[in-house]
């Protein structure tokens, strides 16, 4: 079985929806230098939850909602 991916981000919401239909919520953005940020210099996050497991997601050059 393929691992879940991350098949819709939303960063403004905070929320990530996976290849699996699960909804998790995204619980950490970094910008580039690896420092906790918000949205606007996000260039990757972390998304999930106990019990399901977390998903780390590049969005760097990618639009809010993609």
């Amino acid at each position: 079985m393929r691992e879940p991916e991350a098949a819709l981000v939303n960063l403004d919401k905070g929320f990530v929806v996976t290849s699996d239909n699960e909804v998790l919520p995204i619980t950490n953005m970094f910008d580039e230098f690896g420092d906790d940020c918000g949205v606007d210099d996000a260039v990757a996050i972390v998304a999930g939850r106990d019990g399901y497991g977390w998903l780390a997601i590049d969005v760097q050059g990618r639009s809010p909602l993609h």
